[in-house]
């Protein structure tokens, strides 16, 4: 599933974070896509969106911005001055 998971998150990067398959897809297209069953990409897809990688819409999913080093200390600094 690993492996499945990590081929999303690199399709969605290369397409600009958006990936018109949404886990209603037809399992036909899911399968010439990915060449893997719908279940297993619907729980990949799942999966992603637990642990707030990406999100599911209608249309698709979309890459979520992952924070960055640089922005968490940003956040603790400003937090500290109030």
């Amino acid at each position: 599933m690993d492996m499945l998971k990590d081929e999303i998150l690199g399709m969605l990067k290369e397409t600009g974070g958006f990936l018109p398959v949404p886990v209603t897809e037809k399992a036909e297209k899911i399968q010439k896509i990915f060449n893997v069953r719908k279940k297993e990409y619907v729980d990949a897809v799942k999966q992603l969106a637990t642990e707030g990688r990406v999100e599911t819409t209608a249309e698709g999913i979309k890459l979520k911005v992952e924070s960055t080093a640089s922005g968490r200390m940003f956040r603790q600094i400003r937090r500290k001055r109030r």
